[in-house]
């Protein structure tokens, strides 16, 4: 399992990341984050996936968690404000480039378990306001396809999703 490190500019926002639920040896444990908090460190961090413009990169579609997430003046590329319209169901957002960091290779990472799903919070659509939309690893794969969890892994303050089987289409999270 290797880690997939972001080039700059290719992530599109899916949105807040508000709990992730893995397994450990068995037992299920749950991380929560709250949208609006005081503390940096409870502060929801940002779910994102790769659009590389490339098809055939390895990360394309691959998830990426952005802590300390910052909204920058920057105006998006036109590739990825396509892509967030594809996978937001046709809403299209402010455009804005957001910075933040990414585990960058150091310090180690310490593997956590299996992710069972993941919760984000994100308009799409016709919502009228921000919805939890909550994936559960495996869900919407193709029959007899062998789905494969990514691991959650820390390095430091930055939280990492290790392989897995699935990928961000226009349907959302798949597999």
């Amino acid at each position: 399992m290797e880690a997939v490190n972001p080039k700059e500019g290719a992530l599109v926002e899916l949105g807040r990341l508000t709990e992730i639920v893995y397994e450990r040896a068995r037992r299920r444990y749950t991380l929560r984050w709250l949208l609006r908090s005081r503390k940096r460190e409870e502060r929801a961090p940002v779910l994102a996936y790769h659009a590389c413009d490339d098809k055939k990169c390895p990360a394309n579609g691959k998830l990426v968690v952005v802590s300390n997430p910052r909204a920058t003046r920057a105006s998006a590329p036109k590739s990825l404000r396509v892509s967030y319209r594809e996978t937001h169901w046709g809403r299209g957002g402010r455009g804005k480039m957001i910075s933040g960091s990414v585990w960058s290779g150091r310090p180690p990472l310490v593997l956590e378990g299996e992710v069972v799903s993941v919760t984000y919070t994100t308009l799409k659509g016709t919502d009228r306001k921000s919805t939890d939309y909550e994936h559960a690893f495996g869900e919407g794969a193709s029959k007899g396809t062998r789905v494969v969890r990514p691991t959650l892994a820390k390095g430091g303050e930055h939280l990492v999703l290790l392989g897995g089987t699935y990928v961000v289409t226009y349907r959302g999270i798949v597999g």
